[in-house]
């Protein structure tokens, strides 16, 4: 059985009272065979329902090992800028490396949906993919305000998840997600 509960004894990271995966020598194979990786159908969906555009710029919620974060950045090009953040130090620095690997100038940080470390109305564009299900109610509110904190006025979220069964046998098997669009900001 993996870790995927934040164990502040035995990893290093954040501290949060959300699901921190730690087990990333699985999670691309994962992501892989999920189409979740940069060039998979699921990432390209979802750049392309956010709109993300050439110029753009662009945070990923729960980036994990970055290939969200990094199909973003080719949308946006040289003249955009994307963002990733995650609560799990190792995924960050998986991350960095495919970023340097393929030459994205994609950056990477560890953070935390509920404390958000950049300036109010920064991003264009939030996005986050199978995120947001990990996180109890009270830091999901949290997350969306720090979110909504950071977003530029006529800005779009995007996020892509789905609502775990409630029968633990269904939630172990349940492996697809529900791409879920939402609150676009106006002032």
């Amino acid at each position: 059985m993996h870790r995927m509960h934040h164990d502040p004894k035995t990893q290093s990271g954040p501290q949060t009272t959300g699901v921190t995966i730690h087990w990333i020598s699985q999670y691309d194979l994962f992501a892989h065979l999920m189409g979740l990786g940069v060039d998979g159908s699921n990432s390209r969906l979802i750049t392309e329902m956010a709109k993300i555009k050439p110029g753009d710029k662009v945070l990923d919620v729960g980036c994990g090992t970055g290939d969200l974060t990094l199909a973003a950045a080719k949308y946006i090009g040289a003249t955009g800028s994307a963002y990733g953040i995650d609560a799990a130090p190792e995924e960050i620095e998986i991350a960095r490396k495919k970023a340097q690997r393929s030459d994205s100038n994609a950056i990477f940080n560890v953070g935390l949906i509920e404390k958000l470390d950049f300036a109010d109305a920064t991003f264009a564009i939030v996005i986050s993919r199978l995120v947001i299900h990990h996180l109890p109610h009270d830091l999901k509110r949290q997350g969306f305000r720090e979110i909504y904190r950071m977003l530029k006025p006529g800005g779009l979220v995007f996020i892509a998840d789905f609502k775990p069964p409630t029968s633990p046998l269904l939630a172990h098997l349940t492996s697809a997600s529900a791409c879920i669009p939402g609150l676009t900001k106006f002032n």
